[in-house]
């Protein structure tokens, strides 16, 4: 379902967009869903970015169709990573 929303959302703003629910799970609270991104010249591998963020523990599928997981202790710098590309910020909003 998540994936489905952000194919929703990518298409309505044509930016990035990471879903991410609560998990509970064994080893702690874990954040995970999808992410979709744009095939824009500016931006156009969202998963290598946040590969590359370290902030996520996996992102896993293609560069702009993938599952990723963030620790529960990452979860909060999502809300001041921001990256500027070719003069564009992007940044990572929350929506509770």
């Amino acid at each position: 379902l998540s994936g489905l929303v952000a194919n929703k959302l990518v298409a309505a703003y044509n930016h990035p967009v990471l879903i991410l629910s609560e998990v509970d799970t064994d080893e702690g609270i874990k954040w995970e869903g999808s992410g979709r991104g744009t095939n824009s010249i500016d931006f156009n591998d969202f998963k290598g970015f946040l590969d590359n963020s370290g902030l996520v523990n996996w992102a896993e599928g293609h560069s702009n169709a993938f599952g990723a997981s963030v620790s529960d202790e990452n979860f909060d710098n999502f809300e001041s990573k921001r990256k500027i590309i070719k003069g564009k910020k992007y940044t990572v909003y929350t929506f509770y």
